[in-house]
């Protein structure tokens, strides 16, 4: 049976919508559609929840995800002309795991 949210992308660059990744576990793990669906929103909820209580989150072959504090910068008012400070703020920052870099690696020499 075709799965309607399933499109496999060859071309490097093309993004993956939320719907095709559902489908695309549905496909390779023989689920229903449904249950992959509540597995990957489930999924992305612990993720959401554990980083924004401060927690890191590593994951084996794919990398670590950790939440960060990005100091105040210094930027140029152009209509005010002077120089203020952004706000300190709170970032998601990925870090990938020497696996998923060596991968990416084979992928640039070969193309």
């Amino acid at each position: 049976m075709a799965n309607k949210y399933y499109q496999y992308h060859k071309r490097l660059g093309d993004n993956i919508t939320k719907n095709e990744l559902i489908g695309e576990l549905s496909l390779k793990c023989a689920i229903d559609l449904n249950v992959a669906k509540f597995f990957l929103e489930s999924f992305i909820d612990i993720v959401k929840n554990n980083i924004v209580n401060s927690e890191k989150i590593f994951i084996a072959k794919l990398g670590t995800f950790e939440l960060r504090k990005v100091p105040p910068r210094k930027y140029h008012n152009c209509y005010k002309r002077e120089f203020e400070l952004s706000e300190p703020k709170m970032v998601v920052k990925f870090t990938p795991s020497l696996d998923f870099k060596n991968k990416v690696k084979k992928l640039k020499l070969d193309k």
